[in-house]
């Protein structure tokens, strides 16, 4: 069975309310004071320099290594320096964090990592990120923002139940109602997944994150909340 995650868009245990401390002032300095005049040629013929550098940075954690856009160089490999070292929340959540977050890049807890690379060993990027509290109390689980390293096309719109997606450009499908009656109707190819464990879809923007009946269950294990998983249609 495949399972999507439909991501909630409330703030709560999946979505806390808070900020990345000192990293966009980080990534300024870096291409001010460190980047070679040669790196920074792209991001100056833009037009955005640092505003599009870290736009550039943004991608290498969201979209498909070697992705590129709008003159930008390639995503390629996350500098340490590209990784966020803390985000603090605006108020401790009263309901707990999910172990799996969305802070404008998806994180995991330590338990959930460690499941992940038991599963899928090697196939996915990972780099600490503290949580802190408003006063900067550290929270007592660690979290690694992911990378993920595996883009799969799986989803099959024709054999899909109908009116199970919407096709509102022509990058992507999408469910518009996070209910099991469409997610359960969205078709996917058991021949493309063959052994993967967990994968973003590159032609469905929601659900986007996928993932095999072992990872949902470590996922349910390490104690995933506040966005639900939904079981999706699996087809030759």
């Amino acid at each position: 069975m495949t399972w999507g995650i439909y991501e909630s868009t409330s703030f709560g245990s999946y979505l806390p309310d808070g900020e990345y401390v000192g990293y966009d002032e980080g990534l300024k300095h870096y291409y001010y004071e460190v980047m070679s005049d040669a790196d920074k040629e792209p991001f100056e013929n833009s037009g955005g320099k640092h505003i599009d550098y870290s736009a550039y940075v943004t991608k290498k954690f969201t979209k498909e290594p070697g992705y590129i856009k709008d003159g930008l160089p390639p995503a390629g490999p996350v500098l340490d320096h590209e990784a966020p070292k803390e985000f603090r929340l605006a108020k401790k959540p009263s309901k707990g964090l999910s172990a799996m977050m969305q802070l404008g890049y998806r994180a995991v807890s330590e338990e959930l990592k460690t499941a992940i690379e038991a599963l899928e060993p090697g196939v996915h990027d990972f780099w600490p990120v503290r949580i802190t509290l408003p006063k900067g109390e550290e929270w007592p689980e660690l979290y690694y923002t992911i990378r993920f390293g595996r883009y799969l096309e799986c989803f099959q719109p024709d054999e899909s139940d109908e009116g199970s997606w919407e096709h509102p450009s022509e990058f992507a499908y999408y469910v518009n109602f996070p209910e099991s009656k469409l997610c359960s109707g969205l078709a996917m190819s058991r021949s493309v997944i063959g052994s993967a464990h967990l994968w973003k879809e590159r032609l469905l923007g929601a659900p986007e994150m996928c993932m095999s009946d072992e990872m949902a269950a470590a996922f349910k294990k390490a104690g995933f909340t506040g966005s639900k998983l939904y079981k999706l249609k699996d087809v030759p």
